[in-house]
């Protein structure tokens, strides 16, 4: 209601009998025409109605009409108001209403001596305008039943007329969702009118047929011609209709065409995903004659796969998995089968042999199964068969060399090493000798020949050292056992290894990527930028590709692969690529990485460099949403009436406010505490915990139940509503009992699962066990089928977030005993797009009472899942120094994992503390996803040569849970330049003959040359130092001239 408009009207001007019209200025404007002049019987005006409306209206438009009226009631005909009142009725075509709309106005009782008040009448509703742009107004004023005046007029709206109608194909918009169906059953399909043109569009039908009905024949559409109302601008509606899936239609998506008065161009094809309700095609697996294995003994066995599904397996593959002690003697280890139909078996007979055997061993023979279901797929599954060998008699025992110990680290050439082992024989073994043998190159330090105590336990170590002579490789360390054995001679053999590093070898040297130059300032999206570098080969090399990738948002305008052939020893090769920002890209800091992948001396090398560039996008300043994790759950199963705890974290990364987060339990089980929280504010980065007390009613029965966690809140003028899940197993004896006394039905639940890992990675496997509990203490169950149901989607709809790995996601189980729990696992892949946090899976199980009676149950289990992190370390270069000069050490600190980064502390150490280091610790408080952090301290060497050091690096995750890298780097020390041997040998000058004089006339030479060659030497060191500096200062120069 306009109300702010009524104050303008007590400017009105009093109106009498005698008082002439005055048409008030008011602060808005009113045409002459838009005033209806209130009069008495005999004519004489006492008062003024004014209605209004929106300027401009067009057909179709709903909008606001308001009347207001000003009236003297000391004008009326006697001067009295007793029981006053006025009758107001709207009539017209441009009205939208049924019948005359009566709105009654009693003005309060006056007394005799007609003191003039100001009475306002406001009339204030939705009226859709249509044709006519005038408004028939009827006043009618009385006083109790007696009609004192009546005034009919009409006022026109000055209204603007649009276009009477739109055709279907200037605004009608078809939409609906994909459509999910079964076969054997019906569908219904929502259908989605939407008019976004300016007009209305009239009545109309839409026509819908199947794409290709000979795929799609047993899929009827019961109402394939539809008709639609008028719809007016802006407006949208929903029609219906049906599908009927014949239990024969083919699975898979079949395409349905929706098209508006038959015109081409207003059409929508709607996707119907059919599939069917019967269990997959899977194989129960058993055995024969797989016991009593003996080595080198070929045994045949039978393998029996039924297939206790609903679907057809075709062209059954088996391959089964040799390995070194299992042999197939009889062909191929790839067997085929024909078509297995469902709940029906097929019988492979195979000849095995095994070797090794150890005593009384169970030996796993891997199964891989694949075949074609009724889509045409191919599917497979794994799964493992046990062969039991025979016991070994007394006269096969054998010596045991285990415990062997071998260098963990690369080792230098002359740098002596240990290799540890223990050794035991059995009694019935004679002459037990010993060797360990090293291969050429590698020669033994100690004592390596051994005659070994029978019936004991013997430990033994043997130094060895490898020459400088040994080429860089790894090299095995054999350990040789020679023995008698039932007077045969018996010789059985361990290895150990070690690494020998040889720094003489003449090896090439790696290629450098340098020279990098990257764009300098901050970039706005949209901008393009060019990136340029170096590729310098100082022992040449081949076969070089270099990839210069950039992030996801920034996408490359010029070539960014290059392949070369052959770089010339020495040679430096030249390269520029244009990369551009999308729109799309947030604002941060990103890494362009320059990526080259070769052979060097039989090793295949990547090596990476990186330039960084700074986006900003003007149109993104959008804050992070606020997370909920490390939630702790109930282990285990509880009884009702035994209060249990929830507790989690809510944190917001960039702050939150008004933040309401309500822990939800299903009908049975209350809350014993607070449950609601409401989040006035919460910091950047702030972490709030909460804990919610719950207890199951006695009237709950035994089951596993979901705890909702839900958060609502508005991030970035958008209403986010976010839910995590706990889940909780109840068991409840005396309500079963009660359901037992009553003939109740047996209840599978979920007994318990297990997760390993606890937490799982984004992009990783990870295994679930699962326990399925039969809580009756009477009754058996049969023919159970479980079906584990993941509908949430990956990032952009990638695709389900947890996927079965080598199996289906549906598990059989022929009978359950009472009180019994059946275990089963799976092995299940988690998308690398998987956003962190609890997963909620529903586990759907059918399964059968002792009187074939069949049961329907749901139970619910929680994944937490967390997003990769990962942090690297780059381009770490140390400016070439001498011993006790400064030099700069330069990292560069990526986070290139897909959460954000917290507390990091950077630190540098010497490995063999020959250098120190100024200004080490540097702190990072959080590290943004695709950041970089430059670390920069300063070292000063101890000695020269190759000084080897480490950067550390301890970072928390979004869990909270401490990482630790540490990343190795060595640089070169040149020694501190100082001329040594400024002073000759003694008899570098010899003594010149001289003539017999006085003694005290005699005049040694001997000090005034070397004073002359001191003088020489002193004047050398000096111009050859400031040489070295002004060359070092040059060379610098000309590598900023470079730049």
């Amino acid at each position: 209601m306009k109300k702010k408009k009524i104050g303008a009207l007590l400017a009105l001007s009093i109106l009498t009998t005698n008082t002439p019209i005055i048409y008030p200025q008011l602060t808005y404007a009113y045409t002459k025409e838009q005033y209806i002049e209130l009069k008495n019987l005999d004519g004489s005006i006492f008062g003024l109605a004014v209605i209004d409306f929106p300027e401009e209206i067009v057909d179709g438009q709903t909008f606001d009409l308001e009347i207001i009226i000003n009236a003297d009631l000391a004008g009326l005909n006697d001067g009295h108001a007793d029981n006053a009142g006025v009758d107001i009725s709207l009539n017209g075509a441009s009205i939208t209403k049924s019948g005359n709309v009566l709105y009654p106005l009693n003005f309060d009782n006056r007394n005799e001596q007609g003191v003039t008040n100001y009475h306002f009448y406001l009339i204030d509703n939705e009226y859709t305008y249509q044709e006519d742009d005038t408004v028939e107004v009827n006043f009618t004023f009385r006083e109790s039943s007696n009609i004192k005046s009546s005034y009919k007029g009409e006022i026109n709206l000055n209204g603007k007329k649009g276009p009477s109608t739109a055709t279907v194909s200037e605004g009608l918009k078809i939409s609906t969702n994909i459509i999910n169906a079964v076969v054997g059953e019906n569908q219904q399909i929502a259908i989605t009118l939407e008019n976004t043109a300016d007009a209305k569009i009239e009545s109309g039908e839409l026509t819908i047929e199947l794409d290709d009905e000979d795929h799609s024949d047993g899929i009827k559409i019961n109402r394939d011609e539809i008709s639609f109302p008028s719809i007016r601008a802006g407006q949208t509606i929903t029609v219906y209709t049906t599908l009927n899936i014949d239990e024969d239609v083919t699975r898979g998506i079949h395409n349905l065409i929706i098209s508006a008065n038959d015109e081409d161009n207003v059409s929508a094809i709607v996707p119907v995903k059919v599939d069917s309700n019967f269990t997959p095609a899977s194989f129960e697996i058993t055995t024969e004659n797989t016991t009593n294995f003996e080595e080198d003994t070929p045994k045949q066995i039978n393998i029996n796969f039924k297939n206790i599904g609903q679907i057809s397996a075709k062209n059954v593959k088996v391959e089964l998995i040799q390995t070194n002690s299992v042999y197939i003697m009889d062909g191929s280890n790839v067997k085929y089968l024909d078509n297995i139909e469902p709940q029906t078996s097929q019988n492979l007979g195979v000849l095995i042999q095994v070797n090794d055997v150890e005593d009384s061993s169970n030996i796993p023979l891997q199964l891989k199964i694949s075949y074609i279901d009724d889509l045409g797929k191919t599917q497979e599954d794994t799964q493992y068969i046990y062969l039991t060998t025979l016991k070994k008699d007394v006269d096969k025992a054998e010596i045991t060399i285990d415990n062997i110990v071998e260098p963990s680290q690369t080792l230098l050439t002359d740098t002596p090493f240990n290799v540890s082992f223990d050794v035991f024989a059995p009694d019935e073994l004679e002459n037990v000798k010993i060797n360990v043998i090293a291969p050429e190159g590698i020669i033994p330090k100690s004592k390596n020949l051994f005659n070994v105590v029978t019936g004991a336990q013997n430990n033994y170590s043997v130094t060895f050292q490898a020459l400088d002579t040994t080429e860089t490789s790894t090299y095995p360390i054999e350990i040789k056992a020679d023995y008698t054995l039932n007077d045969e001679l018996v010789t059985y053999s361990q290895y150990a290894t070690v690494s020998i590093e040889n720094e003489e070898e003449a090896k090439k040297s790696e290629i450098i990527i340098n020279n990098i130059v990257g764009p300098s300032g901050t970039l706005t999206s949209d901008d393009t930028f060019n990136v340029s570098f170096d590729v310098f080969a100082p022992d040449g090399a081949e076969k070089v590709k270099v990839n210069v990738i950039s992030p996801e948002g920034i996408i490359p305008k010029s070539q960014n692969l290059f392949t070369i052939n052959e770089i010339a020893k020495g040679a430096t090769n030249h390269y520029n690529v244009a990369f551009q920002a999308l729109d799309t890209v947030e604002t941060s800091t990103y890494p362009i990485e320059i990526k080259a992948e070769y052979n060097l001396n039989d090793e295949d090398i990547i090596y990476s460099q990186y330039s960084t560039v700074n986006i900003e996008n003007h149109d993104e300043l959008k804050k992070a949403e606020i997370t909920i994790d490390k939630i702790v759950e109930p282990k285990g199963i509880l009884l009702a009436d035994v209060p249990f705890n929830i507790s989690f974290n809510v944190s917001a990364p960039d702050g939150a406010e008004n933040v309401k987060v309500s822990v939800i339990s299903p009908e049975k089980i209350v809350p014993k505490s607070k449950n609601l929280f409401v989040i006035n504010k919460l910091a950047a980065g702030a972490s709030n915990k909460y804990v919610v007390t719950f207890q199951a009613l006695d009237t709950i029965t035994t089951s596993t139940y979901p705890i909702e966690i839900k958060a609502e809140y508005n991030l970035n003028d958008e209403d986010i509503t976010y839910s995590q899940y706990a889940t909780v197993s109840v068991e409840n004896e005396v309500k079963d009992d009660e359901d037992e006394n009553k003939g109740g039905t047996p209840k599978v639940i979920i007994g318990e699962y297990k997760i390993d890992p606890v937490v799982v990675q984004a992009g990783e496997e990870f295994s679930l066990d699962i326990g399925f509990f039969n809580t009756h203490k009477d009754k058996t169950v049969s023919n159970f089928k479980a079906n584990l149901t993941i509908t949430e989607q990956g990032e952009d709809n990638t695709g389900s977030v947890f996927t079965p790995v080598g199996g289906s996601n549906t598990f059989y189980i022929d009978e359950m005993d009472p009180g019994e729990t059946v275990y089963k696992t799976i092995r299940m892949y988690t998308i690398p797009s998987a956003d962190p946090k609890t997963y909620e899976l529903t586990m759907k199980m059918e399964y059968e009472d002792e009187d074939g009676d069949p049961i329907i149950a749901s139970e619910f289990l929680g994944i937490p899942v967390e997003q990769v992190t990962k942090l690297d370390v780059a381009d770490i270069s140390v400016e070439q120094i001498e011993v006790g000069m400064e030099g700069d050490l330069t990292a560069q600190i990526f986070n290139k994992g897909k959460t954000i980064i917290s507390n990091v502390e950077i630190t540098t150490t010497s490995v063999d503390e020959n250098f120190d280091i100024f200004d080490n610790k540097q702190i990072v408080g959080k590290l943004e996803i695709g950041a970089v952090e430059y670390y920069e301290p300063t070292i000063i060497a101890n000695e020269a040569g190759m000084l080897k050091g480490q950067i550390n690096i301890e970072y928390e995750d979004v869990t909270g849970k401490i990482h630790n890298i540490v990343e190795e780097f060595d640089f070169e020390v040149l020694e501190a330049y100082v001329e040594e041997d400024f002073f000759p040998e003694e008899d570098f000058f010899p003594e010149p003959e001289l003539e017999e004089e006085p003694e005290e006339e005699k005049v040694d030479v001997k000090p005034q040359l070397v004073g002359i060659f001191f003088g020489f030497s002193i004047s050398a060191l000096i111009t050859k130092f400031l040489y070295a500096r002004k060359k070092k200062k040059l060379m610098a120069l000309g590598e900023d001239d470079e730049d």
